[in-house]
């Protein structure tokens, strides 16, 4: 081991860092070779944790990037000088935080992958849940997003303590620490079975909840975390649709309070802020039609994705690509429907044209060259 050190210095005083950062990033046999980045414990190397750190202020993005990776990872050697050492940065640079929270981001993952790094990791839990929550109201969502990951992360490793605390954050007066808040809950889904997976079930209602927020970013991300559940996870969500499908449906309806004009120059653009989550709703009733269809009402179900097909071309083109029209070989009549580029009212679109739709990635412009050809 001291060899290996001994090594790495000569290395670090002969080489341009930013060589060897880019080489840290880039180079999966530098990881595989144990020569710096698996729990090896470099801390005794002269100067690397502030030549890591001034790497942050690079020109060069992806020197940044692996920086953060590499900071990380050597921190995995020795949890008890790195740990704190992340943490008072975090604290004391504002500017580096989301490269440090980044780093952060690497410690949790590397340990919470085996029972042995959970329980080398558990001390440093509460000291690092405490600085993550003073960043949950970040004006960067970037920022928000990796401290949901971690929070989320640092639930699967101590669920009966963690998940419960994050619960009752839901209630805070601040929309940026509920948006934070279930989007973290949402990385504690995953496609295989956990240890949390017995006490989200129980409490998962509380955080869907957000779907009636005030606040459209919240509802967004309680869209998007639903649809998580949905997808990697069903049997979370399959006991609410019948209390969360109403609310969901609510959100595929296009609202004319959220629709603003914007004057650029002479001219006047409309601003619909209501776009991105009838989006993430569609997207969410496309994941309940592979995941849970005998939970739902196909007829109520069709009547919204008749009227999504009213809205934004965004919307339409989504229904046909997520293929939400196809359904059990039915007939959809498009009579009261705006088609683009003047396409015919009344125009029938057959089932079999929906699946070629679907199959080739065609068009609502294709589907009527189709139909004037017929």
């Amino acid at each position: 081991m001291s060899r290996e050190i001994a090594t790495l210095q000569n290395y670090l005083a002969l080489v341009d860092l930013t060589i060897f950062l880019n080489f840290c990033f880039c180079s999966e046999n530098l990881v595989k070779s144990q020569f710096l980045l698996f729990f090896r414990d470099l801390s005794k190397v002269g100067g690397l944790q502030n030549k890591i750190i001034e790497s942050f202020n690079h020109n060069n993005e992806e020197v940044k990037s692996a920086a953060s990776y590499a900071l990380g990872n050597i921190s995995l050697g020795n949890l008890a000088d790195y740990v704190p050492f992340v943490l008072k940065e975090i604290e004391n640079q504002p500017k580096r935080q989301y490269l440090l929270l980044h780093s952060l981001k690497e410690i949790i993952s590397a340990q919470s992958g085996s029972s042995k790094g959970i329980t080398v990791l558990e001390p440093y839990v509460p000291a690092i849940w405490k600085q993550l929550f003073k960043h949950c109201e970040c004006s960067e969502e970037g920022t928000r997003n990796v401290v949901a990951e971690c929070l989320g992360k640092l639930c699967l490793i101590c669920p009966d303590k963690l998940l419960p605390e994050l619960r009752n954050s839901l209630s805070s007066q601040s929309p940026l620490m509920r948006t934070t808040v279930v989007t973290a809950m949402k990385f504690t889904i995953s496609d295989q079975p956990q240890p949390i997976d017995t006490l989200l079930k129980n409490c998962i209602g509380d955080f869907l909840g957000a779907l009636q927020d005030p606040d459209l970013n919240v509802r967004r991300v309680a869209l998007v975390a639903f649809n998580s559940a949905a997808h990697n996870k069903p049997s979370l969500i399959r006991d609410l649709l019948r209390s969360v499908l109403p609310q969901l449906y609510n959100e595929t309806q296009k609202r004319k309070e959220l629709i603003r004009e914007v004057e650029m120059g002479p001219f006047k653009h409309e601003v619909d802020d209501g776009l991105d989550l009838r989006k993430a709703a569609f997207e969410c009733m496309y994941t309940l039609l592979e995941k849970c269809i005998d939970r739902l009402d196909i007829f109520e179900f069709l009547s919204h994705v008749q009227d999504g097909l009213k809205d934004h071309y965004d919307i339409k083109v989504r229904i046909f690509s997520q293929k939400l029209v196809k359904l059990f070989g039915l007939i959809f009549d498009f009579s009261d429907v705006d088609l683009p580029n003047g396409c015919a009212s009344g125009t029938i679109v057959p089932w079999s044209r929906f699946n070629q739709i679907g199959q080739t990635g065609g068009t609502f412009e294709a589907d009527c060259d189709y139909q004037s050809k017929s």
